[in-house]
Formats: structure tokens, C-alpha cells, sequence
């Protein structure tokens, strides 16, 4: 953490000599005059954001951050002191990092005109003890969850002027969440499957934005049709599969994720009796409680025949 520290030694900024009272002492020979004065001493500025976290939506484009100087506002000075800002990747790991934008998409940008630089710079100038600083929050229409990044106060410029000591102070950090706003779409990968007596399928299902993937499990429910004419299949008599069906949205490689579709397996039981194709539906079971940027898109169910293995002899 860099800041301007300067001794009182070294400059007038913290200490100020006022002349108030002259006394003259005549002595036998000599005249000796003393100086009586007085020391002002100018408060420490210490400079930092006004609050250590901010959430904005991605959908709302901007961000204002503000960062305060205290004890600055009685101090006479000429120019402006120069506070850089740095940003910086989220402190927890298990945050998703919001990205710096650049030509090839991003989150976020310091500045107002796009641009990938990691610092910016926010000027006080006399009489100013707040300054906000506004953000560019880019929409990328792209489910992600919500990201994380840091802003901190890593140097100050102090012009001569200023006759105080300038220092970051204790808050001279502020996390950022950028909210996502956008929806993202599950499926199945096909809309009808075939298995054979004694084999399994595997039902696929994908998102609509890969790479990103879903944060939990997606419930998978089956239950006897009729189609074109063909007989239902039975639960336990006809196919099984685990007590709870999930479609598992696993992060492979991160950052990023590569994966976005996974398997959710029902077996086809041989049942050793003549009965010609079976069939049952399964269907995406989604909860609202579970996320209200989540919408299943068609197909969101899979018909699924089982083709009899079984002969007469």
C-alpha cells in the first residue's frame, strides 16, 4: 500500500509557525529579542471508499463508487490530489471473477470508454472531501452467475500545496458483485431415445450457453406414455433407474467451464416376456425455488421405447 507520507521535518504541510507575541529584554549592553509563536498543526487527510462493497445489475449498465477524504475539506491548497484505483480478481476462490473488458467480451471497464486498463486515477481537488467515480458494467446476455471483483486504493499524488499529511486510509478497499440478469435455457439433447431389454440409455441434457453450465442439479421425472399406439412401460416391470433423477451440470477445467451437458441413466429391464415396444416419458422437472433465471426450452422431455428383445419359441 503506497501513499505520500512526509515528516514534519521535511516540509511545512503538517506544521505552521504563527508569530504572536515580540518581547524585548534591554540588558546591560545588549538588546535580545524573542519570538513568541504558536504551532498549528493541520490534521492528517485520510482518504477511502465510502462503503466496502457495492452490487449492481448487470442489466443496468453503470456503477458509481465513491471515495472520501477526511479532513480535507478546511485545507487550502493549489491542484489536485491524485488517488490511483486498481482493480483486482475476487479474494475468495470460490467466486466466479468478473473480467476487464477488452475486444473479445468482458464484464466491466474502470472507465467510460471501453477500454481493458487495470488502474484509473480520481482527482480532489480544494474543498472537495467526495468524488464519485462511475463504472461501465457490460450486459454480455450470457448466463454466468454472478461475479465478483476488487477495487483498491494502491497510490496518492500530493501536490506541494497541500500542507498536510495525505495517507490511504483503513477502508482502502471495496468489492464489487455484478448480479446476472440473464436467462439461461435446459434441455434435453434429442426428443426420443431407444433401448434395448437389459441395456440402458443415457437421457442428455445441455444448456443454451456453453460453456457456462448450472449451478445444481436438474430433477428428471418419468412416467408412462402411449405413443403412436405403442404400450406403456411400467416403473419396476418394464425400466428403473435411481430413486431421485438428476441432470448433473459438472465445471470441467476452470476457469472456464467446458462441459455443459451430462447424463441422467434409466434401465430397460428383460423381463423374458413377449410384449412388443414399450415406452415411457421422461420430462425436466425444474423449481422455482431453484433459480428463477433457469427455463427449460424444447425438447424438455424425451420419449424413451424400449425395444423387446424377447421371441416365441
Amino acid at each position: 500500500m503506497m501513499a505520500v507520507k512526509r515528516s514534519a521535518l521535511e516540509h511545512r504541510s503538517s506544521c505552521a509557525f504563527r508569530p504572536s507575541l515580540l518581547v524585548f529584554l534591554i540588558g546591560s549592553s545588549h538588546l535580545f529579542l524573542f519570538v513568541s509563536g504558536q504551532t498549528v498543526i493541520n490534521p492528517t487527510v485520510l482518504i477511502s471508499f465510502q462503503q466496502s462493497d457495492y452490487a449492481v445489475n448487470e442489466a443496468d449498465g453503470d456503477l458509481k463508487v465513491t471515495l472520501i477524504a477526511t479532513n480535507l475539506a478546511t485545507l487550502e491548497f493549489k491542484g489536485s490530489i491524485n488517488v490511483t484505483i486498481r482493480t483486482s480478481p475476487p479474494l475468495s476462490p470460490e467466486q466466479r471473477p468478473a473480467t476487464l473488458f477488452d475486444t473479445i467480451g468482458g464484464d466491466y471497464t474502470l472507465t467510460g470508454d471501453l477500454s481493458n486498463d487495470s488502474t484509473t486515477i480520481i482527482s480532489f481537488t480544494e474543498g472537495v472531501t467526495t468524488v464519485d467515480h462511475t463504472l461501465i458494467i457490460v450486459g454480455d446476455n450470457v448466463y454466468e452467475g454472478n461475479e465478483v471483483f476488487i477495487l483498491e486504493i494502491v497510490d496518492i499524488k500530493v501536490p506541494d500545496s497541500v500542507m498536510a499529511d495525505v495517507i490511504i486510509g483503513i477502508q482502502d478497499k471495496a468489492e464489487v458483485i455484478i448480479i446476472d440478469d440473464d436467462i439461461l435455457a435446459v434441455k434435453f439433447q434429442t426428443a426420443a431415445v431407444t433401448v434395448k431389454e437389459g441395456s440402458f440409455v443415457d437421457l442428455m441434457g445441455e444448456t443454451s450457453e456453453s460453456p457456462f453450465v448450472v449451478p445444481f442439479d436438474i430433477g428428471v421425472i418419468c412416467f408412462p406414455i402411449r405413443a403412436s399406439g405403442i404400450k406403456s412401460a411400467l416403473i419396476q416391470e418394464d425400466y428403473t433407474h435411481k430413486s431421485d433423477l438428476f441432470l448433473f451440470f459438472d465445471r470441467v477445467g476452470l476457469p472456464p467451464p467446458v462441459v455443459s451437458s451430462t447424463q441422467a441413466r434409466v434401465r430397460a429391464i428383460a423381463d423374458g416376456c413377449v410384449e412388443g415396444p414399450e415406452s415411457f416419458l421422461c420430462a425436466l422437472q425444474l423449481s422455482i425455488a431453484e433459480d428463477d433465471q433457469l427455463q427449460s426450452v424444447d425438447p424438455d422431455t424425451v420419449t424413451v421405447t424400449i425395444m423387446d428383445s424377447d421371441s416365441l419359441k
